[in-house]
């Protein structure tokens, strides 16, 4: 869950980074609205399957030596514990949030494109 912010942070400084350079450049063009959004796709894109695999890393669990089953990323947490329901109360909001939506955006935007 912490590459969800990393994201974030990423396309934040891209931006910045790029508005100054393009500010200090006089002959550079300032990033327009397409251009804003295609950086936020490229970054997106990149990070795209870590954001998938730590939100969903917490549905995989093995069975432990001592017979009960835990997390395979967290091995100190029981599968079906007080800790692992809290984990997916978490995680069902970050997979709506941070997977099922962009790929719900992204599918629109590919439909009504002509």
């Amino acid at each position: 869950v912490m590459m969800i912010p990393a994201s974030g942070l990423c396309v934040s400084v891209w931006t910045g980074l790029w508005l100054c350079v393009a500010k200090w450049r006089r002959s550079w063009k300032l990033l327009g609205p397409a251009d804003l959004l295609n950086n936020v796709g490229l970054v997106w894109k990149a990070l795209f399957v870590g954001v998938c695999v730590s939100v969903l890393r917490i549905l995989e669990c093995y069975s432990s030596p001592h017979g009960r089953d835990m997390v395979k990323s967290f091995p100190f947490v029981q599968c079906g514990g007080e800790q692992h329901t809290v984990g997916l109360v978490i995680m069902f909001p970050s997979l709506i949030l941070f997977v099922v939506m962009p790929l719900a955006l992204v599918t629109w935007v590919l439909y009504k494109l002509p």
